[in-house]
């Protein structure tokens, strides 16, 4: 099955929802595009950490998560937290219509919260900025 075909697989498994958020995701045409809502396929053990490309180890992601959980190891954590963050009003009602700067803000919330319970996580996602790796 390739890439294509995991996605449609996984988009219908999901019933064409993000794993984390739980917000509904389209098929974008343009790869690369930056549309928030996005369907995207991330790695439950990032590829960094050994993950690999099989179908139990993908779920469909929205761009604005996936690109939001930056390799974090423990998914499900992750989408505790993100689920914790819709509970507030505002954010839900935002949610996929952030500003560049709103976007940043949230990001940086998420990853506050993920660095306390990962603290080695947070060392790392700090040195990768001050080296100028970051992942997005």
């Amino acid at each position: 099955m390739g890439r294509i075909g995991v996605k449609k697989w996984l988009l219908y498994e999901q019933m064409h929802r993000c794993y984390y958020c739980q917000f509904e995701v389209e098929v974008i045409g343009i790869e690369g595009s930056a549309v928030q809502y996005e369907a995207t396929l991330d790695h439950i053990v990032p590829r960094e950490y050994g993950g690999d490309n099989s179908p139990e180890n993908i779920v469909v992601a929205c761009r604005l998560c996936n690109e939001t959980r930056m390799h974090f190891r423990n998914y499900l954590v992750f989408r505790e937290v993100i689920q914790e963050l819709l509970k507030n009003e505002t954010v839900f009602l935002r949610w996929h219509r952030f500003t560049k700067d709103e976007l940043r803000m949230v990001r940086q919330v998420v990853h506050k919260r993920l660095g306390q319970i990962d603290p080695e996580w947070a060392f790392e996602i700090t040195e990768r900025s001050i080296l100028g790796k970051a992942w997005y």
